[in-house]
């Protein structure tokens, strides 16, 4: 990192924006969080448009370069330290791709239905089908862990070192814990989330979103 540089993680706590943060706690860059709160409606009004024209989280800002969509970010942030090895070396392509592959996979399918299951109203006006729309969102997050479980082992990471694809997984796991999908046929997922959990740039960065989760409550 740049000594100038100046970065800014736009996010919501509580949600996947503490993916981009663990990832940019992993490589220690300094950066600045702006919350926008995803429960008003602070991400559809300027400036954040401007930022992001979709509204959405996580967007982050380098120098007043904007990036969106959590892969491209946590490719960047990836190559932009590679003594973090957040991804496998050049020297190894078809492990990079995996692990981008995997990335890529989480955002299109789990993450989708993590954002169905909490806006279902993006996905269907029918305030009547909603139920619809979540159960079967906890199915589809159910199903994805399920294939997780499938491809990782009983100690280590998922592809034995430590990777992005970790970070966005732990993320995952454990928006589907607090959302009510039962894990107890994913021992070997539920053990990966508890090793990622004590690496130190996961605990500050929990420990930011409670602390902002509680900010946030004393001011409604």
């Amino acid at each position: 990192m740049k000594s100038d540089q100046r970065v800014t993680l736009y996010g919501f706590p509580g949600s996947c924006s503490l993916i981009i943060m663990i990832a940019l706690e992993e490589i220690i860059w300094s950066f600045d969080v702006v919350i926008q709160n995803l429960i008003g409606d602070e991400h559809v009004k300027q400036p954040y448009p401007a930022i992001n024209p979709e509204g959405r989280v996580p967007a982050l800002a380098v120098d007043g370069n904007i990036l969106t969509e959590i892969p491209a970010i946590l490719l960047y942030i990836a190559e932009s330290e590679p003594k973090a090895e957040l991804l496998p070396p050049l020297t190894d392509p078809m492990k990079r791709a995996q692990v981008m592959s995997r990335v890529s996979w989480l955002a299109s399918s789990a993450l989708a239905a993590c954002n169905q299951l909490a806006q279902p109203g993006n996905t269907c006006v029918d305030i009547t089908l909603h139920p619809w729309v979540k159960k079967s969102a906890l199915q589809s997050i159910k199903l994805d862990l399920m294939f997780v479980e499938s491809e990782i082992s009983d100690e280590g990471y998922w592809f034995g070192d430590f990777t992005i694809a970790d970070i966005f997984v732990f993320f995952i796991h454990d928006f589907a814990g607090r959302c009510g999908v039962d894990l107890s046929a994913m021992p070997r997922l539920c053990n990966l989330a508890m090793r990622i959990g004590t690496r130190p740039a996961v605990i500050r960065s929990v420990d930011w979103t409670i602390w902002a989760s509680q900010t946030l409550a004393l001011t409604k």
